[in-house]
């Protein structure tokens, strides 16, 4: 979620000032990609191929939409290298600070790049070596090569999924059951196996052996907090200006403002299971998943940008998908299927593992609508700008950094484009009505 909160910022086209350790300068501007350097490049090679490759060269080939790199600047590197005589090339996903110089997203920054990185550095192998233990297939996550962690200049560098065939949907159209059916099974996979490995160690949390792995994206610290709230509050008070232009009915408007009050601290609270409790993805939206086809079928899912990964309730990476990623009706004509093949997935997962399920399917539901307000509040802030072209957003050629000129710039140009989107029901405006009808709203 905490990745969609900073899309509007990556739609902006903000172009922001040089912030590099040592540098006083306030003048100059950075391409994030100049922080990309040959050294990191050969660690990459050699982290991946092994002490006989030898790098020839190397070149930046920018692959992304405008729109698409949210929290992050992410490009690729073409790597022409020797091994035994043979000339080879491979490519690399690398993931760079954007470099925004905006107050208290600095701080924000460093922690998703270090909460990421002590994720495939720490958590990952033992994920998969719980799984392999109970003869289960390891996670589908990307190979992460090389990291660097420096203040200002973080930089990440992954297995290009491209090379095996996987790539990413329209983030516009709302997943069908064949694609939700694939991720619910490896989002069960990695749940189940959190599981795995806390019932192997019960003397200590999952939260307090992987830190900062699974730090509170809610809870950073003073200064990004500070960013957060108001950010949070600023997304509910926009969705509810679109949902008051559409027409609807004043007790949902109401029920919005409501929320408002204490909004951070009552996610927090709304997080928290004993019995649901996992590590959780916590950013599983369609532009955060890649498919493999066969003959135009999904046939294998990987997911991908764990920045916001943290121990949850397992509902709430349910809810965030299902409701930013699922039109109304796919939603409520398979929601029973999509609950039942998590539930199958996990069991198969925690049995093989020797243990004894703690939840039955009906406890899933429950806990699955008892934390759909996760599911709205997500929702709101997500579903109104995924809906439109990039093009269409606001595009600002230079920005001082004042967050609320920001926000207040994004959404007039959303509030713009309401009007003219087909998808705006069926991916968003329905949702209020499914609310209503399960009790979520009064």
């Amino acid at each position: 979620m905490f990745m969609g909160l900073l899309k509007s910022f990556a739609n902006l086209n903000i172009k922001v000032r040089e912030k590099v350790v040592g540098d006083t300068s306030d003048d100059d501007l950075v391409e994030p990609k100049s922080l990309i350097t040959e050294d990191d490049v050969k660690e990459t090679l050699l982290s991946d191929k092994g002490e006989e490759a030898e790098l020839s060269s190397w070149e930046v080939v920018d692959f992304t939409k405008e729109g698409d790199n949210y929290s992050t600047f992410v490009t690729s590197i073409q790597v022409t290298y020797f091994m035994n005589d043979e000339e080879l090339q491979v490519s690399y996903i690398t993931k760079v600070n954007p470099c925004r110089k905006m107050e208290g997203f600095e701080s924000i920054t460093h922690a998703l790049f270090e909460k990421e990185a002590n994720f495939y550095l720490n958590v990952v192998p033992d994920l998969n070596s719980a799984l392999e233990e109970a003869g289960m297939e390891a996670l589908n996550l990307p190979k992460c090569y090389h990291v660097s962690l420096n203040p200002g200049q973080e930089r990440a560098y992954y297995e290009d999924l491209r090379e095996r065939g996987f790539m990413m949907v329209d983030r516009r159209d709302g997943l069908d059951a064949a694609h939700i059916t694939l991720v619910l099974k490896e989002l069960a996979k990695l749940h189940a196996a959190s599981r795995l490995i806390q019932e192997s160690s019960p003397e200590q949390t999952l939260e307090e052996r992987y830190d900062p792995s699974l730090k509170d994206w809610l809870n950073l610290g003073e200064e990004a907090n500070e960013v957060l709230t108001p950010m949070l509050q600023g997304y509910l008070n926009q969705a509810r200006g679109i949902l008051k232009d559409a027409g609807e009915e004043k007790r949902i408007l109401d029920w919005i403002e409501s929320l408002g009050a204490n909004l951070r601290e009552d996610l927090i609270s709304k997080m928290q299971s004993d019995t649901f409790g996992c590590i959780c993805h916590g950013d599983c939206w369609s532009n955060n998943i890649l498919f493999r086809y066969e003959e135009e079928e999904p046939i294998e899912v990987m997911l991908v940008d764990l920045e916001a990964c943290r121990y949850a309730t397992l509902a709430s990476d349910l809810n965030y998908l299902l409701y930013s990623s699922v039109e109304h009706q796919v939603r409520k004509e398979h929601l029973d299927d999509f609950i039942g093949t998590y539930f199958s997935a996990y069991k198969d997962v925690v049995e093989a593992g020797g243990l004894e399920m703690s939840f039955t399917e009906e406890e899933l539901m429950e806990e699955f609508r008892d934390k759909n307000i996760l599911g709205a509040i997500f929702a709101m802030m997500i579903v109104p700008i995924v809906l439109f072209e990039v093009g269409d957003l606001p595009r600002v050629s230079e920005f001082s950094g004042d967050l609320e000129e920001a926000m207040n710039d994004f959404w007039a140009r959303v509030k713009e484009l309401v009007d003219e989107s087909p998808m705006l029901r069926p991916r968003f405006l329905d949702m209020f009505e499914e609310f209503t009808e399960t009790g979520l709203i009064p």
